[in-house]
């Protein structure tokens, strides 16, 4: 006899080569928005390899990261069907808050309930 196992997925992102002024914007706004936020410092492939298996709803890079890293994350976001968000380095907070709203809206559209506001978080 075969015995099945249920997965339960976090709510959560994967934030990539941001420095740490926006990786505290990140958890500052996906957290209020119910979505842990796991940050990669240990390079391009580490964060590559983590996708398809931590299947994050969120994917946010840093446009630092250059060209050919940023569309390796992008196709393995594509492939999960994670929002793929690329952040400038501009210094415009506001902007950058704005960017992450929206990404975290997105997300929520895409996965309904699993990336809902946690109980007694106002929306």
């Amino acid at each position: 006899m075969t015995t099945t196992h249920q997965i339960r997925i976090e709510p959560h992102a994967l934030v990539v080569g941001l420095p740490d002024e926006h990786v505290a914007l990140c958890h500052e706004v996906m957290g209020d928005a119910g979505l842990r936020v796991d940050v990669m410092r240990t390079g391009l492939v580490a964060a590559c390899e983590r996708i398809p298996r931590a299947l994050p709803q969120m994917v946010v890079a840093s446009a630092a990261l250059g060209p050919d890293a940023l569309d390796l994350l992008e196709d393995r976001a594509i492939a999960v069907g994670a929002v793929f968000l690329l952040l400038g380095e501009r210094p415009d907070y506001e902007a950058m808050e704005r960017q992450l709203e929206t990404g975290v809206a997105l997300a929520r559209e895409r996965f309904g309930r699993r990336s809902s506001l946690p109980p007694g978080r106002p929306s």
